[in-house]
């Protein structure tokens, strides 16, 4: 049976002992010789076995052993120890003491297990659950935990959370595959890692965005953000060893003058971050409450769209496009929405939000529906209605799969219009954001019958190669060129030249914002085909432009 034991010791790595308290007299197993690399010739003392132990956890040894001995409590610990020839273990110690009636300790006995490779795996799995495996920096979980701690501590050290991300990845990755952007990011990660304080908490949280706690003080933080944003500019990101430096996009918090808690303060630098993206490039944002309370009245809006486009709760009105002879040529369609509260709501702040939501493609067809319902009421009442323009939005224009021409088509099919009886406006932004996709869906949408317009020239920086290979048949000269023109000699020459490359490339010129003669006939003196403005018509509701086609015809 001790043959048995000593068989069944060596193979579970572990050990016994027994301590007579009365004759002091230490009893070690072979194991428990094995376990702190002691021969089994030497005599083992108590004294013997806490110099075993690592001297970093001697103290918290000796008191839970002192402790169980005066109260006859069992320990149950895990520790390391020192082995003579210099072997780090971790072990597992386990024992209990038989008290007398009077509470005097009797007889001690306990077990060590060396538990070495289970601490290493477990060590292991924890650097891998709190590790990104590309760059080996802190994932989130690691992050906020550390995080919970720092903030948790008191008084508690002055914090600036610094959350970037990486403007153009996707594009990158495309251009130069995924294994390229892996290297992109390791080194990033590098970068950060050896310029910043080493009491810096740097994570990947996910893609190419990054979250950077650091040691500062409110008015620290845009130098931070600064620091960061040339970190990141001085990396050669260029597989191919071209010149090609990235930028990021910059938001920032602060503990603890934004909070106390952790989930939100990292909310709160995401918010800034989302914010400095929407700016533009390479934009950078410190929180604020002012930025939550936008984002949280743009949530609302959003939502409150959403039940308009379920409910249709949009109106149409129309304003007149005359001639140079004061005949009408067309109108445009604009949008209305009524909020609930009764208050218009302007379409420069609904559109890009339903643009930016996704919602832009279900409203541009209700506008189609509804008006092609309104050319088919005033078609029954024998007015004679004129081109109708509806504007096209750019993010239309930039999803390659809707095919816009069938969809239109197949409106416009169920009132039995032709498509000749609609022009579609395109802003010139519109077309430089998606060129060659808005090429080919402009081109189908002409080949289908409609005619098109680019809106707003002047503003979006075309070229004339642009100009030239899209399909339009008229071009609007943008209101604000218009109304400067008469104090600005530069938007006079802006305007006139506008025209006449206009014309020389066989399209038609149409004015915008045109409110008072003096701009008319500066425009008819250069030439201009069209006018829309206040001078001849504010937009009108479907009614009251009904009775100026009546006047028309009676006229």
């Amino acid at each position: 049976m001790k043959q048995l034991l000593i068989e069944a010791e060596q193979l579970g790595m572990m050990g016994s002992w027994e301590l007579i308290h009365a004759s002091g007299e230490l009893l070690w197993s072979l194991g428990t010789h094995r376990v702190f690399g002691i021969a089994p010739t030497i005599t083992p003392d108590y004294a013997l076995f806490l110099s075993c132990v690592h001297p970093d956890e001697r103290e918290r040894v000796d008191q839970a052993y002192r402790s169980s001995v005066a109260t006859g409590q069992a320990y149950d610990m895990r520790h390391r120890v020192v082995t003579p020839d210099g072997q780090l273990k971790v072990i597992q110690a386990r024992a209990t003491t038989s008290l007398d009636r009077q509470g005097k300790p009797l007889r001690s006995v306990g077990i060590v297990q060396d538990i070495t490779a289970l601490a290493e795996t477990e060590q292991e799995l924890a650097r891998l659950a709190f590790t990104d495996p590309l760059t080996t920096l802190l994932n989130r979980q690691a992050l906020m935990r550390e995080l919970t701690r720092r903030c948790g501590d008191e008084p508690g050290e002055a914090l600036a959370l610094i959350n970037l991300d990486l403007d153009g990845f996707q594009a990158f990755n495309d251009s130069f595959g995924v294994a390229a952007g892996d290297r992109l990011l390791v080194a990033l990660a590098a970068r950060l890692r050896d310029q910043l304080p080493a009491d810096a908490l740097i994570a990947r949280l996910e893609s190419d965005e990054f979250l950077v706690v650091i040691p500062a003080a409110f008015e620290q933080m845009a130098s931070w953000v600064d620091s960061i944003q040339a970190l990141v500019g001085a990396l050669n990101a260029d597989p191919l060893q071209q010149s090609l430096a990235p930028t990021a996009s910059v938001g920032a918090s602060h503990f603890p003058t934004h909070g106390h808690d952790p989930i939100a303060l990292v909310q709160s630098a995401n918010t800034a971050l989302m914010e400095a993206k929407r700016r533009a490039k390479q934009g950078r944002c410190l929180y604020s409450a002012a930025i939550s309370e936008r984002i949280h009245q743009q949530l609302s809006l959003e939502a409150d769209l959403q039940q308009a486009i379920k409910h249709q709760d949009f109106h149409l009105v129309f304003q007149a496009q005359v001639g140079r002879d004061g005949a009408l040529l067309g109108a445009e369609v604009l949008l209305r929405w009524r909020h609930p509260q009764g208050h218009l709501v302007p379409p420069g702040v609904f559109i890009p939000l339903a643009e930016q939501s996704g919602q832009i493609a279900a409203i541009t067809d209700w506008v189609l529906d509804a008006a092609c319902a309104q050319v088919v009421q005033w078609q029954q009442k024998n007015l004679q209605v004129p081109r109708l323009a509806i504007n096209l939005s750019a993010a239309l224009l930039g999803v390659a799969h809707r095919q816009l021409d069938q969809v239109f088509l197949a409106t416009l099919a169920r009132y039995r219009l032709d498509p000749s009886a609609f022009e579609l406006e395109i802003t010139e932004t519109a077309l430089l954001q998606h060129l060659e996709v808005s090429r080919n869906q402009l081109i189908a949408l002409l080949e289908a019958g409609f005619q098109l317009a680019i809106d707003d020239f002047g503003t979006g920086y075309a070229s004339l190669l642009t100009l030239r290979v899209l399909p339009a048949t008229t071009i609007k000269i943008d209101g604000s060129f218009v109304q400067r023109m008469q104090r600005d000699p530069v938007d006079l020459a802006i305007v006139r030249r506008s025209i006449q490359l206009i014309h020389d490339l066989g399209m038609v010129a149409l004015a915008e914002g045109v409110e008072n003669e003096q701009q008319q006939n500066a425009l008819l003196e250069m030439g201009c085909d069209g006018f829309q403005g206040y001078l001849f018509q504010r937009p009108m509701p479907a009614e009251q432009f009904a009775e100026h086609l009546v006047a028309l015809r009676s006229a």
